[in-house]
């Protein structure tokens, strides 16, 4: 029998008077995948923050692993991964101590923080910080903007903690 991963029932959400979700119905289980196409301002981030609890819904009700999402707690944040096109790096940081940063947030071994960057081609460049001069020219010569260096970062945060659901919006 699959897991139920997402359920969401008549979910509605308004903004002042206007709805940017209207009785919007789906269902995730394990080993599926779902997603929200459309274009800018037709509510995919909307639904994403209400199924990760950064937001109340107007109506309806959505449940994210069994726990509606205006309960969800440190178990159920532990299991699920965000990623989106700005991810809130630590631009002073360098791309080893950003991860390292999070990983400790998330209760991951340390060890698992050279090993991904290792089987993904950055470990040489661990100690780069995105907005150091030479960091900048580096990531720009290998057609990286320091806005495409925070998603792979904010990517690479997710992976280092292999979470059981993942939430990818750009």
């Amino acid at each position: 029998m699959k897991q139920q991963y997402i359920s969401i029932r008549h979910l509605s959400k308004k903004f002042n008077k206007d709805f940017v979700l209207k009785d919007i119905n789906a269902v995730l289980n394990s080993n599926e995948i779902l997603g929200f196409l459309g274009p800018s301002g037709a509510g995919k981030t909307t639904t994403i923050k209400i199924l990760t609890g950064q937001l109340k819904p107007t109506s309806g009700n959505a449940e994210i692993l069994g726990i509606e999402c205006d309960k969800i707690n440190e178990r159920i944040y532990e299991q699920i991964g965000i990623v989106t096109d700005s991810s809130g790096v630590y631009e002073r940081m360098n791309l080893y101590d950003n991860l390292k940063y999070f990983a400790r947030i998330l209760n991951v071994p340390s060890e698992n923080i050279d090993l991904l960057l290792k089987r993904i081609g950055l470990y040489e460049h661990r100690k780069k910080i995105p907005k150091d001069k030479d960091s900048v020219s580096f990531w720009q010569e290998r057609s990286f903007t320091v806005r495409k260096y925070s998603f792979w970062m904010n990517l690479q945060t997710d992976l280092i903690h292999l979470p059981l659901m993942k939430y990818i919006n750009f």
